[in-house]
């Protein structure tokens, strides 16, 4: 089933990752590299979270680095469907204009500069530390639901 674009991934201390954030139809064979794709980004934002206060930033940083490339992928699954029932109408059967199309988005999907990604995402996270802004654009409770053990964060307790 398909579904408009989810308008943000995180809130606060909660975020969204993989079909539960960009759902995609099958036609492209990327959603589970979305999700592996949001997978990394968290994991280079976690190796950078120095405080549990820090963790509405990170999810921030997240949201704005993933949201908009997760959602073309889907606007690509989307089209390839509407390609293969030939419901595109300026490509109608025409083979040439196909392999076209299909090449120009599978080089988005596949050749991607994901080292770039993450680095991106860790330098908006380490800027919005800086300037201290949350998704609220200032601080919010910063140890709700979040406690610190042993210099591990544990999420919810």
């Amino acid at each position: 089933m398909d579904h408009d674009h989810a308008p943000y991934y995180s809130r606060r201390r909660v975020t969204m990752m993989g079909d539960a954030a960009h759902a995609a139809m099958p036609f492209a064979g990327n959603g589970a590299a979305q999700a592996i794709e949001d997978a990394t980004v968290i994991n280079e934002l976690f190796k950078n979270l120095e405080s549990a206060s820090q963790i509405e930033a990170l999810f921030q940083a997240y949201d704005q680095i993933r949201r908009p490339r997760s959602q073309r992928v889907v606007e690509i699954a989307r089209d390839f469907g509407r390609l293969y029932g030939f419901a595109i109408p300026e490509y109608g059967d025409d083979p040439d204009k196909m392999r076209s199309f299909f090449g120009k988005n599978a080089a988005f999907t596949n050749n991607a500069d994901l080292s770039k990604q993450n680095q991106d995402a860790v330098e908006l996270f380490k800027e919005l530390v800086a300037n201290d802004q949350g998704v609220a654009g200032g601080k919010v409770d910063a140890n709700a639901g979040v406690q610190q053990v042993a210099g591990d964060v544990k999420v919810g307790a």
